[in-house]
């Protein structure tokens, strides 16, 4: 039982010290507060992506309006530049707004 313990206790160290890094690592979101009003310089610059025009037609969108509804394809992916769609420093920055993808017809929308 102690062997058990001791290799709980190792785990759990080196959970922690993984987890203080990332926490060292990560960014304050006030950071993108330049980018309050400008998603597309949040793509380019900090996402380090290229939006196409139909990208940046959404970008906006899910700035101006509190509710966006995408028709999309599936299994196209959702990254840009590597960062999940969604993501918390997105969110925050558009202050809880986000697309609501939309597989067919308006079915989605009923269901709301």
């Amino acid at each position: 039982m102690v062997t058990g313990n001791a290799t709980t206790l190792r785990r759990l160290e080196r959970d922690l010290g993984q987890l203080v890094e990332r926490h060292e690592r990560a960014r304050d979101v006030s950071e993108f507060s330049a980018y309050e009003n400008d998603p597309i310089g949040f793509i380019r610059e900090v996402l380090k992506g290229e939006p196409w025009e139909r990208q940046e037609e959404i970008a906006e969108a899910v700035r101006d309006e509190p509710l966006v509804v995408v028709r999309s394809a599936n299994a196209v992916g959702s990254r840009i530049g590597g960062v999940p769609d969604g993501s918390a420093d997105a969110g925050h920055l558009l202050q809880q707004r986000r697309p609501l993808p939309s597989a067919g017809g308006d079915r989605p929308l009923r269901q709301i």
